[in-house]
């Protein structure tokens, strides 16, 4: 974004914050009920939970991260990066009023629903018949698992807890592991793979306006000769 598109670094990683919030809004939202079939579960829930509500309060009131800041400007070495963090802040704030977020909030809604909707599609192929709120609690709670284990893309934490959680529904663990690895074909391995040729494709057409932008210059200063 921000070598292309010419917005600020601060802007887009404020904008990618906030944007990370309402995700895992969602997946709490989506997670609820699936997090009672494991033992603390709740306790789990209720830690992200916290953590997500904290993150949002601090980035949403300047008046907490104000003064914090303005204390690290003091040092020398840090006054850069305080100012960068003010700017990205800034950013998150602008994006955390009720009409944008809750836009936002009701996208990563729908998004990460219709994961859940196929997940419960794809496991009922398997035999497995669970409601489907049951189905989306599942995949909400496994991808939480993932998104707190820190790991790239959640793995091993997100596979783990959905077999697990499969395996409370009454699915053999050799049985539950199937529909789980065509899942995460589908969704992680074969979405990586079609942002990559996107991503790809579309830094081509960039450095193509580049170089044809560059020649029609060169035409136009050789005509002006």
């Amino acid at each position: 974004m921000s070598k292309y598109s010419r917005v600020p670094w601060a802007d887009g990683v404020g904008v990618l914050l906030v944007e990370r919030l309402g995700d895992l809004l969602a997946v709490l939202l989506l997670a609820a009920s699936g997090l009672t079939l494991l033992a603390d579960g709740l306790v789990y829930l209720l830690i992200a939970a916290m953590l997500v509500v904290a993150t949002t309060v601090v980035v949403g009131n300047r008046r907490i991260y104000g003064p914090i800041i303005s204390q690290v400007a003091r040092i020398p070495k840090l006054s850069g990066v305080a100012d960068k963090t003010v700017c990205l802040l800034n950013a998150g704030r602008a994006l955390l009023h009720p009409a944008p977020f809750l836009v936002g909030m009701g996208l990563a809604m729908i998004a990460w629903s219709c994961e859940g909707l196929a997940f419960h599609l794809l496991i009922g192929g398997f035999g497995s018949k669970p409601q489907i709120l049951t189905s989306c609690s599942i995949y909400g709670a496994a991808t939480l698992a993932g998104a707190l284990s820190a790991l790239p893309g959640g793995i091993g934490g997100f596979e783990v807890v959905m077999v697990l959680l499969l395996s409370r529904l009454g699915m053999l663990v050799a049985e539950a592991m199937m529909p789980v690895v065509v899942f995460r074909l589908c969704t992680l391995w074969l979405g990586s793979l079609i942002g990559l040729v996107f991503m790809l494709g579309w830094l081509f057409w960039m450095g193509q306006g580049r170089t044809d932008s560059v020649t029609l210059n060169n035409v136009l200063s050789g005509d002006a000769k």
